[in-house]
């Protein structure tokens, strides 16, 4: 069974779509002309992921958390602070890739995908 994402001339900058086999909403972007397609959501409080096309990163967009956007690694390192006395300390996770294949100009999920 494959998914079909998206047909490729819809994919200007970045787009999202909720694939309930998944239960996750991806995004799906270019940069320099390579293809991605990852989680979108952020794994920190679940806040939405764009991609900032000036910095060229993906963002959250409720704590502005940055990602690589070749890897998904969170860039946002441990925060640690202090909260009414209690020390709080943050690791932030990476975004959860997708591997995909592109066949008569579509983009779909591979078969492995659960």
């Amino acid at each position: 069974m494959k998914i079909e994402i998206c047909d490729l001339k819809d994919l200007n900058l970045y787009l999202t779509k909720f694939v309930k086999e998944l239960r996750d909403e991806l995004i799906i972007y270019k940069l320099n002309g390579e293809i991605f397609v990852k989680s979108s959501i952020c794994p920190h409080f679940g806040g939405e992921i764009y991609f900032c096309k000036n910095k060229k990163k993906l963002r959250c967009k409720w704590h502005d958390w940055t990602y690589c956007p070749k890897t998904g690694k969170c860039e946002t390192y441990n925060i640690k602070t202090n909260v009414r006395n209690y020390k709080v300390s943050t690791y932030p996770k990476d975004l959860k890739n997708y591997d995909f294949f592109i066949e008569n100009n579509k983009l779909y999920l591979n078969n492995d995908f659960t």
